[in-house]
């Protein structure tokens, strides 16, 4: 059987929703194993109580230092200085992160791993790890959102130019990530179908929460 290289995972926090970036590293983590990156933002904090709460969720996260989650994954909440479109805290950023993430590879024993990431702001310490080669997959325009920092699309250019892979999740995607780098494909998002198909089941028990609302019932699932 032919090695089996390790993963640098940068995504959101792992405490969080259940998004497709973590079931994608649930399944990867069968054969690989995952130093996952808890979220490095995309924009400025505010001066707003939901802002300062997760500063604070922050720093009890790294205090806590790297967190086994599953068999062969692992959670590293780095500290770092949120406004990505200073130069100067960039370059301390990169530096910061860098060191980090370096120490926590040695700390595992990962070697010679692939960065396989879904944020755009890791652009600045992807390509400075050792990394084989670097995925980038991208499920979101970001530069789209109305908090994200002025610097998001610079960083992605960036990141586009620096991977030797690109996987977006929507035809729009694909024609806007491929003009800075010819290897992006589509990869639409799937379903846990296993999962999924057990509500068709007359064995299964309706969930209590729906059992005795009127009928008929409309429902939606996403987020």
């Amino acid at each position: 059987m032919p090695p089996v290289n390790d993963i640098i995972c940068f995504a959101n926090d792992w405490s969080g929703d259940p998004l497709s970036k973590k079931h994608i590293m649930l399944r990867l983590a069968r054969r690989h194993r995952v130093l996952w990156v808890n979220s490095i933002n995309n924009r400025r904090p505010r001066l707003a109580q939901k802002d300062f709460r997760r500063i604070v969720e922050k720093l009890k996260a790294f205090r806590s230092g790297l967190k086994q989650v599953e068999e062969r994954i692992w959670v590293l909440s780095p500290v770092f200085v949120p406004f990505h479109g200073n130069r100067t805290v960039r370059s301390f950023n990169r530096w910061l992160l860098g060191f980090q993430i370096r120490r926590a590879l040695r700390s595992l024993g990962l070697t010679d791993p692939i960065t396989y990431t879904f944020v755009p702001t890791s652009a600045d310490v992807v390509g400075t790890l050792g990394e084989k080669s670097v995925v980038y997959h991208c499920v979101d325009e970001y530069s789209a959102f109305s908090d994200a920092a002025g610097e998001v699309r610079a960083r992605e250019n960036e990141l586009l130019r620096k991977s030797d892979l690109v996987l977006v999740s929507a035809s729009d995607l694909l024609k806007t990530k491929r003009e800075h780098n010819h290897k992006t494909f589509l990869v639409t998002h799937g379903v846990d179908y296993e999962h999924f198909r057990r509500a068709t089941d007359e064995a299964t028990p309706v969930a209590p929460e729906l059992r005795d609302l009127p009928r008929p019932i409309l429902g939606f699932h996403g987020l």
